[in-house]
């Protein structure tokens, strides 16, 4: 079997880890869940999600699937790196600009989704996780790791936040 296969079954192996891990935390968290959080508390979590992946969407505007094209439309290694660094420049200050607009406009935001002002925090700390970028190629079991990590480290702060924030 060639290197570069060898390496994509270990990248493959590594995801279906991080996945089975994700579904593991989930299933883990599910007392913790039931137990701080009303059916009400997992809607607003859920609106939350989808109103960030919404934007998340609208943000990325299709720029990671322009990087292909363009990659490979010029034949120099370094203007394939110049158009990588500007493509990773373009993402990040697209997600930036959105998460500002996001944390400075919550209290409309919360207005508009939610028919109501007391969820402001709570888009705000939804807009700020748009710009944790955790993804490396090259680090794939530091992704999975940090992605599960991470998952938890929001489930609690939500649960958190109802408790003891609302």
């Amino acid at each position: 079997m060639s290197k570069e296969l060898k390496k994509t079954f270990g990248h493959a192996g590594i995801y279906a880890v991080g996945v089975i891990l994700n579904r593991a935390v989930s299933f883990l968290m599910l007392p913790v869940y039931t137990r701080y959080l009303l059916p009400a508390d997992y809607g607003v979590m859920e609106i939350l999600e989808l109103t960030v992946d919404i934007v998340s969407i609208v943000t990325g505007m299709g720029i990671l699937q322009g990087l292909f094209k363009f990659y490979y439309e010029v034949e120099n290694e370094k203007d394939r790196k110049g158009v990588v660094s500007t493509i990773f420049i373009m993402i990040i200050s697209f997600y930036a600009i959105s998460c500002t607009f996001g944390v400075m406009m919550s209290d409309q935001l919360g207005a508009i989704v939610f028919r109501t002002h007391d969820y402001a925090y709570f888009i705000q700390i939804s807009f700020i996780n748009l710009l944790k970028f955790r993804r490396s190629d090259s680090h794939m079991p530091n992704y999975c790791i940090f992605n599960n990590i991470d998952k938890m480290e929001q489930s609690i702060r939500f649960n958190f936040m109802t408790k003891y924030i609302t």
